[in-house]
C-alpha cells in the first residue's frame, strides 16, 4: 500500500496539532493549580502588617520568589492570583527597610538568612525595577563578606564557629546576581570578584564535587578542609543553578551554563532523593520549616535554567512532581503537606512552607509548557 506525501504531511500535521493541544491543556491546568494556591497562600498565611507569610523568615523570602515566578508567567503587570504584589514587596520594605535594614532583621545573626533575602530582594528589582530594593540586596551581601573565612568562605552564623555550604552558595548566587545589575563598573567587578572567591573556596574546601556535581558538608575553618560530608541540600544546589547562571551571563561564558546543567541532571536523578516511583523526597523525615522549603527552591532554579537551556529532561521531571503533588499531597482545605507523594505526616512544620515548596514544583511544571 502507497500513501501519498499529501496525506503523510497531513498525518504528521495533525500529530504535531494534537501535541500542542495536549500541551495547551496541561499548561492551563499547571497554571490554574498554581494560581489556586499561591490565592490560598497569600490569603490564608500573608499577613498585610508586616508582609511576612505565617510569621517565618527566610522562609518568607522564598514565597516571594515563588509568586514573582508565578507572576512572570503569567506577565500580570504586579498582579498574582488576584493580589498585587508591588504592593505586598513595598509592604514588606516599609516594614523592615524603609529605616534602614540594620533596624529590621534583613541582618541578623545567621548570614544564610541575609542570602536568601538578598536574592528576593534582587527578584524584587527585576520585576518592579524600583532601585531601593537592589540596594538593599547589595547592603545585605556586603555584610554577607564581612563575615569573611578561609580566604573566600563565610561563616555560617555571626558566632563564628560553623562553616557550611549553604551560606557560601547563596552568597556566590546572589554576589552573581547582583555583578550583572548594578550600574558601575567597579561594583560590578567588586561582586563578580567577590562570586568567584566564594566558587574558588568550594572548590579548594571540597565542598564541590566535580564527580557528583554538587556541594555540601562542613568546612573545618582551621585546615579550610571539608570535615564532614553529610551530603549536599537540594536548595543549596538550587542557588548553586542560579549563581552559575549568572556566571555564564557576566563572564559570556557557556561553561558556567554546562555546569549548571550538570547540577540541576545530578539533583534529579540523585538517588536519595527520589523514591521507587521517581517522585522527590527529602532524606531526612525530620520534617521542619526549613526541610519543608527545601525542595521547592531547587525547582524554582531549574525552571530559570529550562528557560535559557531547554531539555525535556527537566520538563518530564518536573511535571511528575506536579501531578503527584496536586494528586497524593494536597489536602482537603487545599494546602500541601511536605511528602509529595503523599502518605502520612506529622505537620508539625508550618503548612505554608510546605505548601509554597509545593507549588514551586506546580510553577515550574506550567513555566516550562508555557509556548
Amino acid at each position: 500500500m502507497k500513501f501519498s506525501t499529501t496525506a503523510l504531511l497531513s498525518g504528521a500535521l495533525c500529530l504535531w496539532s494534537g501535541q500542542l493541544a495536549v500541551a495547551a491543556e496541561s499548561y492551563n491546568t499547571y497554571l490554574s493549580h498554581a494560581t489556586d494556591t499561591a490565592k490560598l497562600l497569600i490569603d490564608k498565611y500573608y499577613s498585610d502588617d508586616d508582609g511576612l507569610f505565617d510569621d517565618k523568615w527566610w522562609n518568607t523570602a522564598i514565597t516571594y520568589l515563588s509568586l514573582s515566578d508565578l507572576e512572570g508567567i503569567v506577565e500580570g503587570g504586579g498582579k498574582v492570583a488576584g493580589h498585587n504584589l508591588f504592593d505586598m514587596y513595598e509592604t514588606l520594605w516599609n516594614r523592615w527597610a524603609k529605616d534602614g535594614i540594620n533596624n529590621g532583621n534583613f541582618i541578623n545573626h545567621y548570614v544564610d538568612d541575609q542570602g536568601w533575602w538578598a536574592l528576593n530582594w534582587i527578584r524584587a528589582y527585576d520585576i518592579t525595577k524600583k532601585k531601593k530594593y537592589l540596594d538593599v540586596a547589595g547592603d545585605l551581601v556586603n555584610n554577607m563578606n564581612q563575615w569573611q573565612a578561609c580566604g573566600g568562605g563565610i561563616w555560617w552564623s555571626k558566632s563564628e564557629k560553623v562553616l557550611t555550604a549553604v551560606e557560601n552558595v547563596v552568597y556566590f548566587s546572589a554576589a552573581s546576581y547582583l555583578s550583572n545589575r548594578v550600574s558601575s563598573d567597579n561594583e560590578r567587578k567588586k561582586y563578580a570578584g567577590w562570586a568567584i572567591e566564594a566558587w574558588t573556596f568550594m572548590v579548594n574546601s571540597d565542598e564541590w564535587d566535580p564527580k557528583k556535581f554538587t556541594v555540601g558538608g562542613d568546612v573545618n575553618s582551621d585546615t579550610c578542609k571539608i570535615s564532614s560530608t553529610n551530603g549536599p541540600s537540594s536548595y543549596t544546589q538550587g542557588a548553586l543553578i542560579g549563581g552559575l547562571l549568572e556566571q555564564a551571563k557576566y563572564h559570556d561564558d557557556e561553561g558556567y551554563a554546562k555546569k549548571a546543567g550538570d547540577v540541576a541532571h545530578a539533583s534529579i536523578t540523585f538517588a536519595d532523593w527520589l523514591d521507587e516511583n521517581g517522585i522527590f523526597q527529602n532524606s531526612r523525615d525530620n520534617y521542619t520549616n526549613d526541610i519543608a522549603t527545601f525542595k521547592g527552591v531547587l525547582m524554582r532554579f531549574i525552571l530559570l535554567l529550562h528557560r535559557q537551556y531547554p531539555k525535556q529532561e527537566y520538563v518530564d521531571f518536573m511535571t511528575k512532581q506536579a501531578d503527584s503533588i496536586w494528586k497524593s499531597a494536597r489536602r482537603s482545605d487545599g494546602t500541601i503537606g511536605a511528602k509529595w507523594q503523599g502518605g502520612e505526616d506529622d505537620p508539625s512544620y508550618s503548612l505554608m512552607c510546605s505548601t509554597n515548596s509545593a507549588n514551586q514544583a506546580i510553577i515550574a511544571a506550567a513555566g516550562m509548557l508555557k509556548k
